[in-house]
């Protein structure tokens, strides 16, 4: 009832509160608002589409896009941003030429959130003339839009003298996964800079190209604590079997973060990594890191390692360690 007030402030307010309330079926009595007398109104209106994110207001909003308004536009590339409908792609595109820095921004914006790969081709072409903060947007909508085709470009920028550019690329390396581009992040593992050891390994680590085993392997042992963690979750996303007993190794650590993780990467690796937790476990070296090798076998339940689970069980005095030891049994039962 209040979207037909003839109170401006009402009908603002009603827009305002099921854009809040997001409740999908409420697309229908918010896309004639679109056309209300009061500009603030239709503002709202845009924005309540926006928050609701049903692909039912998309042709509508297409229709709003074409009215010549920063506001208006603005509005509306926003509200079609959230809505993620691939529909908008090309309208997109084809207002970018007579659009204001500001609104070209946005519309970077909004097509990385859609995701879909038809922008990928347009954005390409327009990106000789992008702005640092144009290529800053372009890098993060390829990231998302994760299209192989990308690669190229955002390997270029790996080139650039900007290190906020360049950990952008490097991260988006890592959400596009393109297998081939692990070889040229492995020389970031040895840069002076830590942030781009930790972003390089973060990457390659989503990636999950082998051929980054051994130059993560090496980095375990690195000065720099995000670094060894970051070396340590790349280690278990890509499972390579040559990685276990180095992270074994750094289950000896002090800090409990880095033991965590070292935990959970082993325990990545599944049944393989059994045979060497079984020999760690028989070495009297390894006493201080029985706990952890205890976990994992429990984590990773396979029926290998109830036998040097139960050997461990009978010649240990600890209750803790017994306590969970007992734990892991169970969970392989389990």
């Amino acid at each position: 009832a209040f979207l037909k007030s003839r109170n401006n402030d009402l009908r603002y307010i009603a827009c305002e509160a099921i854009g809040n309330i997001a409740e999908p079926k409420s697309v229908v009595i918010v896309l004639p608002m679109l056309k209300d007398p009061e500009f603030e109104v239709r503002l709202k209106a845009i924005e309540a589409l926006g928050k609701i994110g049903s692909t039912a207001a998309c042709d509508q909003l297409l229709v709003v896009l074409s009215e010549d308004n920063e506001r208006i536009r603005t509005a509306t590339i926003q509200a079609l941003g959230q809505i993620k409908n691939a529909n908008a792609v090309v309208p997109l595109i084809e207002i970018y030429p007579v659009s204001t820095p500001q609104l070209r921004e946005k519309i970077i914006w909004a097509l990385g959130e859609i995701g879909d790969p038809k922008a990928v081709d347009p954005l390409l072409k327009l990106s000789n003339a992008f702005n640092p903060k144009l290529t800053t947007l372009a890098i993060e909508a390829f990231a998302k839009i994760k299209s192989p085709k990308a690669s190229r470009y955002v390997l270029s920028i790996l080139e650039k003298d900007d290190k906020s550019l360049i950990l952008k690329g490097i991260e988006a390396l890592g959400e596009i996964g393109e297998k081939s581009t692990a070889g040229n992040l492995i020389r970031f593992l040895d840069a002076p800079d830590a942030d781009y050891k930790i972003a390089s390994a973060k990457a390659i680590g989503k990636i999950g190209n082998p051929i980054a085993i051994e130059p993560l392997i090496q980095k375990l042992t690195d000065s720099e604590r995000d670094v060894r963690l970051a070396a340590i979750e790349a280690l278990g996303n890509i499972k390579g079997v040559k990685a276990i007993d180095p992270l074994l190794n750094s289950l000896a650590e002090q800090d409990p973060q880095i033991v965590e993780k070292a935990e959970w990467a082993v325990c990545e690796m599944g049944e393989v990594a059994v045979e060497y937790i079984t020999k760690a476990i028989e070495s009297e070296e390894n006493h201080s890191i029985l706990p952890s090798l205890v976990r994992i076998l429990g984590n990773i339940g396979s029926i290998k390692a109830i036998f040097p689970l139960h050997k461990v069980l009978d010649n240990v005095d600890d209750p803790k360690l017994s306590t969970c030891i007992a734990d892991s049994l169970v969970a392989i039962d389990n």
